[in-house]
This record gives structure tokens, sequence and C-alpha cells, in this order.
């Protein structure tokens, strides 16, 4: 075995391993590791780790494998459930009141569609099989040197460490930079010829060689990828990169069928991209499109859940076997092709929901008693979102959900009863719910003949009975999507085109109303919200403490999240629901926070609502905005106006520095949007309190692009929707302007570097649309440029659009686009072609048919 590093002391003989097993293995006895015994292992990556695993499998007990680097209420909710005799960190740490098992070889915990961790116990035989048949199949020998690369609470890890050990290879542990060219540098320095990957990290080392970058290691010889679907284009770059004697092996498996249960080789692949056949040993039957396996290698069930066992691991003619969940067919050459997900799912606006895993999040808020979420049928054929629920008292269930879940999931309806029905046999009825109609609380109004039209759709697409004249649509939880829908429907009912731009510029139904009448409602002039009040006086700035306290808006968001990153000292998130929206955003962007679990606290917080905080306080960065370039401002005024006064206040009173995270959109003047006048009405604010002696500075940001390091990018972003939408359809708005482009891991770092100082920071530097435009040439997308005022009717015309398409055309829809070149201010870098083939590379656009 090799582990990272160039001493002779980083290799370890089978004689040594031997030795060293049995040493860990008599200590793990001393602490109760036997047979039917658990032994957690939370050590990272290193050649102690696979001392101790093999240690806990002499003993006989099962090892647990713990993620080092996961938030700590994971691992005791995992160490909870297990009841391990003993915990190996550091040291060996004996722990009360184990729990007995059927003996087992290890117990690997995954995630269940709610998120609650699954104990998958897999037993001795099931190892022993997949060991040997995934030997015969890769073709594994004593002569291979075989990288482990896999974290050890993943089960490829399984794959990795026992198919070598056992047939007495050499395992060689990855480096901890796992860049592409490090790992091939490390690969080139250790002779690796078995190469097992993630195929997401595949698909960047496919590209990394396809582009001529790199070199794949003569050394190599088998390539073994799985985790996900390997994209058919990596598979033909790879082939056209790759000599033919090197071996690509696409895997499939279930941690329940111990780690592999289907193979596919992937010499030549015409269009889709098979799993294969199973191994040796192992059957699949194909039931309904389910993809079901059998034979000796699945788990022995679930820990402590024998329901859930019995529902997965099901009998089919006679033999047990497991239900994967899994869509397959055969092709033509009698491969199975993965095909989708089984799952018991709705469709909502294009989003697959799981109403189970909303009615667990519901289920968090104190004032829930009960709850059942259905898909209800509306009119039009389509399905809305309907939470039924029973109150202990009144409450706001809308901003609960939402800082939890994503916005597909949302209820759009939340109907409040004493009971929920039952069957006869005490379960919900489903059925009848699906069924019911609430009683119409659209109570009598003085309402024009347009108002109360506006609010009939408004009822039917949000699935509200309790809306009013003065109501905002998206405050009301509508979202782009069901703009469309709105616009779509009005446009029947009055036999008249309305653009979706009409729904967003005007957002209450009064407004919208008056505009399809073409009159007009008094609208609030914006510049008369840019007074800073009389009696908002800093205190005293003081020296903060190092490390300070900081608040932090906007975390969950694509800059604020990378700011996380950056910001020292202890830091406060107001976060629209718990501590889990913001994991899932890191999760998202792939950003590490250093000491997250130490230094970051989610307080559950609406910055849209009133808000105060107690305690005390250094510096605040403001980065939460509501952005949307078709919104009118009194719909951005609550996050993007008041919060900054509220925040602004509090900054005041706490002698706190105060930095607001800007738009270099309002440096030309125009202010052509909601969203640009409610920025530059919030940097009014700022700089009168800065006048007035608030120390900090405001950062105009220009288009936020993907970070350096993950090459990941904002999907929501404007240009990002507007390739989405043509590049497949082979025509894009003819758009070469000038716009500042800077990576966002940049950004972060320049704000968090800028000493406190009342300037105003304008951070890029300029890259023109007509580059990016041709880069998406040079990548291999073909398309036309047309006038961007008839771009989204020739994307019409190429075909049926989806709504997610809809949205980003309503920014086209209407009067002319209007587009502006904003000045750049202190040099940053920003995005050249290297970098933007790899947003593509992520971004996975498909090209024209």
């Amino acid at each position: 075995m090799l582990s990272p590093g160039p001493q002779e002391s980083s290799k370890i003989s089978y004689g040594a391993l031997r030795h060293a097993i049995g040493e860990q293995a008599s200590a793990l006895s001393a602490a109760g590791a036997r047979p039917g015994r658990i032994v957690a292992v939370g050590l990272p990556r290193s050649p102690e780790a696979i001392i101790t695993i093999l240690a806990v499998l002499q003993t006989g007990a099962a090892y647990l494998p713990l993620d080092p680097s996961a938030p700590p209420a994971r691992n005791q909710a995992i160490l909870a459930d297990a009841r391990p005799v003993a915990i190996v960190n550091e040291h060996i740490v004996a722990l009360d009141d184990p729990r007995e098992i059927q003996p087992a070889a290890y117990v690997i915990y995954t995630s269940g569609s709610t998120g609650t961790p699954n104990g998958v116990v897999v037993g001795h035989e099931a190892l022993n099989h997949f060991v040997a048949a995934a030997t015969a199949r890769y073709g594994i020998t004593k002569d291979d040197r075989v990288l482990q690369f896999a974290p050890l609470h993943f089960d490829a890890s399984i794959e990795e460490i026992f198919l070598t050990l056992c047939a007495g290879a050499t395992l060689v542990l990855r480096p901890d930079e796992i860049s592409v060219p490090a790992l091939l540098e490390a690969c080139e320095a250790n002779q690796v010829s078995v190469l097992d990957l993630p195929t997401a990290y595949w698909h960047e080392l496919a590209y990394v060689l396809a582009s001529g970058a790199a070199v794949l290691p003569s050394s190599i010889r088998t390539v073994i990828i799985g985790g996900e679907a390997a994209l058919p284009d990596r598979v033909a770059r790879w082939r056209e990169a790759v000599p033919d004697h090197v071996k690509l092996l696409n895997t499939y498996g279930p941690t329940e069928t111990t780690v592999v249960a289907v193979v596919a080789e992937l010499s030549q692949v015409d269009g889709e991209v098979p799993i294969g056949r199973p191994l040796p040993g192992v059957r699949a039957a194909v039931r309904d499109g389910e993809l079901w396996l059998f034979g000796p290698t699945l788990a022995q069930g679930y820990l402590g859940q024998p329901e859930l066992t019995a529902r997965r691991f099901a009998d089919h003619e006679g033999s047990r076997a497991y239900r994967t969940g899994d869509l397959v067919r055969l092709n033509a050459g009698g491969e199975l092709v993965f095909a989708g997900r089984a799952d018991h799912e709705l469709k909502i606006s294009g989003h697959r929901i799981d109403p189970a895993a909303v009615e667990s999040v519901l289920l968090t808020h104190p004032d829930v008693i009960e709850v059942a979420v259905v898909g209800q049928p509306l009119a039009t054929g389509a399905k809305r979102l309907t939470a039924f629920v029973v109150l202990g008292k009144e409450s706001d269930l809308r901003s609960h959900a939402a800082g939890t879940l994503p916005a597909a999931a949302v209820p759009t309806a939340f109907v409040r009863l004493e009971r929920l029905p039952r069957t006869s046999t005490g379960k919900i009825d489903r059925n009848a719910l699906r069924d019911f109609s609430p009683p119409s609380a659209l109570a009598p109004q003085e309402l024009t003949q347009t108002e109360a039209l506006v609010l009939q759709v408004w009822a039917e697409v949000l699935g509200a009975t309790d809306l009013a004249a003065t109501d905002d649509f998206f405050a009301r939880g509508g979202q782009s999507l069901q703009t469309i829908q709105v616009a779509s429907r009005l446009s029947v009912a009055l036999g008249r085109s309305i653009p979706a731009t009409l729904v967003f510029a005007n957002p209450t139904a009064a407004m919208l109303a008056a505009a399809l009448d073409g009159s007009s409602v008094t609208v609030t002039d914006f510049r008369a919200d840019a007074v800073l009040p009389p009696d908002l006086v800093p205190a005293p700035a003081r020296t903060a403490p190092v490390p300070p306290t900081v608040i932090l808006t906007g975390a969950t968001g694509f800059v604020g999240a990378h700011l996380l990153a950056e910001l020292p000292g202890r830091i406060i998130c107001p976060v629209r629901g718990d501590a889990s929206r913001l994991v899932k955003a890191l999760d998202r962007w792939q950003v590490k926070v250093p000491g997250l679990a130490e230094r970051v606290r989610v307080v559950s917080l609406d910055l849209a609502q009133s808000f105060t905080f107690d305690e005390h306080v250094d510096a605040i960065y403001h980065s939460a905005a509501t952005v949307s370039v078709v919104r009118g401002y009194s719909s951005m005024r609550p996050v993007n106006v008041d919060a900054t006064l509220a925040l602004l206040r509090l900054a005041a009173t706490r002698g706190a520095a105060f930095h607001h995270i800007s738009t270099l959109a309002v440096a030309n003047g125009s202010l052509v949007d909601g969203y640009q006048q409610s920025k530059w009405v919030a940097e009014e604010l700022v700089h009168q309190a800065f006048s007035r002696g608030l120390v900090g500075g405001i950062y105009r940001l220009g288009r936020v692009a993907g970070s350096t390091s993950t090459a990941i990018v904002n999907p929501d972003d404007l240009v990002w929707r507007i390739l989405r939408a043509g590049l497949p359809r082979g025509v894009l708005p003819a758009l070469d302007i000038a716009e500042v482009w800077t990576p966002v891991d940049i950004v972060a770092q320049a704000i968090a570097s800028h000493s406190l100082s009342q300037s105003v920071h304008n951070l890029g530097s300029t890259l023109r649309l007509g580059d990016v435009w041709k880069w998406c040439r040079d990548y291999g997308y073909s398309f036309r440029t047309v006038p961007p005022g008839q771009w989204a009717s020739a994307i019409r015309s190429s075909g049926p659009v989806g709504d997610d398409v809809e949205a980003t055309l309503a920014f086209f829809d209407g009067p002319p686009v209007e587009v502006a070149e904003f000045p750049s201010g202190q040099s940053l870098p920003t995005v050249d072609q290297d970098l933007m083939f790899r947003y593509l590379d992520n971004a996975q656009i498909p090209k024209e048919k």
C-alpha cells in the first residue's frame, strides 16, 4: 500500500500491514468489538484508516465509516441510530449500550428521499461475492496499482480497497489535491494502472484530455466510473483522446446491492450510454420498467428498519430481490440503459416533487400537528401542490417551507382543516383531498371587472383563496413560471396577447388590471424612498475585536455563499428557513467554509418582514437581494430597500461597519427596471449613512461568473438562461456589448479583503458578449444571431418551448430590449476562453439537433 508522500516510510508491505491489523484488532477486541457489533471509524483517508477497517473485520465486527468533515449533527444522528460498541478517531473510545446485529461486514449510511440517513447492512457473503465477481469482471491482478479515490464513507471505497488487497495488488491512496493535473501527476509518479473515479470527476478528466492540456499516463490500462449517468459527448471525447487499449467501464449499483451490480464496457457508444449487464452471479429483472436485482450481493437490509427492509427487499417470483426504484430499458445490444426514477413523484411546472419530502419539512414547524401534501388536478390538466394542515395556531407556513424547499416544491395552497379525512383503515384519505375544494375566501370587494378576472386567474395558478386587489403576486408565492401561466390565461380570457413582462411590471392585481384596461394606478416614485430618516444617527465607530462577529445576509445565494467562505470570525446568517437550507446552498455551489459548524450560526429570519437582532455585532455584510430584470420596483422594495434601511439602523445603533453589495447597473443612471431602481435607492441610503459617520463600503458588481476552481455557474443568471434557451435551437440574440464579468470566488475575495472605508468599489473588468458567443462556437455549438427584438419569436418558431424558456423570453417581449455598457473599476481577473469552456462543460447545454 502506498500513501501520499515521497518517503519510503509511506510504503506498507503486506507483511507490515498484517502485523498492524493484528495489533489494532487486539485493541478493538478489548473495547468490545466482536461478531454482531458495530465499530465506527471516523478517520480520514490514511494508512491508519485502512488498517482500522481491516482490523474491525478481523474481530468479526462490522465497520461503520463516518465522514470526518460532515456536520457534527449528521454524525451524531448516525451514531445515535447505529449505537456502535466503539468509535475510532485518534484513539479507540468504547461506547455504552451497543446495538446487537446479525454478523455483518459493514454498515454504510445513505440518505432517503427526505434526507433521513438510512443504515444499509451488508453481510460477509455479499461482500465476498462482490469482490470475486468484480475482480473477475474488471480483470484486477496482483500486478495492478489501484488508486483509492473515494471518501471512505462512500461505498465506492469498498470496491477500491477490497478488490485491490484481495488480489494482492498495490493500493495507492490519492493525494489531498485532486485537480486533474495533480491527480495525473500522482498517477504517473506511482505508476497507477487502474483508476476508479466518480463519473462527475471523470467528465472533467475527459475534457482536459480531449483539449490536449494533459495526457493520460501510459501506465493506466483500466478506468472505472460510476455514481451518475455518463454523458455521450464525454465518452466520445474520451475515445478520441485515449488509446484504444485503455478499458473504460461504466458501473451501476445501489448501496443495497453491494457497490456495483451492473457493468458496461464503453468502447463505441452511439447515442445513449448503457449501464450494461449484471456481474457474475447477479440477476436482473425489469418489471413495469423498474429494475429489480437478485443474488448473493443483496444487503441484509436497513439497520433497525424492518418495515423499510420488507418494502424495498421484496419477493419476486419466489426469490428475494431489491427494488431499485430506477427505470431501465434494453438497447439493441441487450444491455441495460438507465431511464430515470420510478418514485411516486409529481411534476409541477416541469419539476419533480416528492410530496413526502414536503410533508417532512412542514412537520418541523412547531405549530403543525398533521399535514398531507397532494397534487390537485386543475381544469387545465396541470396540477398544483396543496398542503392540507391541522394547526395548533395560525402560522406562516409558506415562509417556513420557502426557507428549506426549492421554490417549485413550496405548496401553492395551504388549506387549514380541523382534521384530515381518513379511510376505513385509519389512513389519510388522499383521494378525498385531491378532490377537495375549499370554499372561496375571495371576500366581497369593490372590484372592477378586470380586477375580478385577474384575481380569478391568480386563484387558479397560486391555489390561494384569500386574495385581495392589493396583494403582491410574488409575495403570495408567485414564481417566474407561474407568471407565464397568468399571462397565457389572461390572453385566452381577454382574446389578445398579454406579455409576461406586463405581469412582472405590475405585481398587484390592481396594478395589473389597470394596465390591462389601459389606465394606471398611483405608484410611489422610487426616488421618494431615497431619504435616510433623520433619527438614524450612527454611534461612534469602534475598533472591531479579532475575530469579529459579523452578520452576512444572502448567504444561500451565489455571491453570499462564496463570501461566507472568505469572511473571518463568528458569522451570523439570517436565512429563510433552518440551517439545512444553508448547507444545501453550499453543497449546490460546492463551497467549503472553514470551521462551518463552529463559526457559523443560522438565524431563521425573513428580511422581507420586520426583524431585530439582540446580540453584539461588529460588521454587517448585506448581500441579500431580490434580483429580476422584469419585476417592478414595489415588488423589489421589501428586501432591496426596506431590509437595507433596517440593517443600516442596526449598524448605526451598534457602531458596526456596514458593507453593501450593490450592482454596476446603477452606475449609468438609466435605472430602467425595478431592480436597478431599488438598488439605487439602497445605495443612496447607505451613502447618506456614511455621510453621518457610519463606516464601511459599497461594492458594485457586474455579471458574477462561475468560480475559477469549480467552474459552477449560476443557472439563474440571464446570460446562462439565454444560452440554455438559444443554443439547443441554434439561435442567439445579437448582443455584442461590453459587460463586467468577474468569477464569483474573485469577487468574494475582493470584498473580504477591502479595508473599512467609506468608498464605492466598482469591481471587475470588461468582457464583450460577442466574445462569449464566439467561444460557444469554438466549443462546438452552431447557431445564428438575430436582433434582440426578434429573438423571442425565433425561439418560439423553432417548436414548442417549456415554461422555463418562456420565463427567459419574457425579458425580450414587449418594448425593445435596452442594453448598456457599464464601466469597470478596480481591475480584477475576468473570464477567458478556457474558463468559459469549463463553464460549458458543467452547464451541459444540448446542441442543436
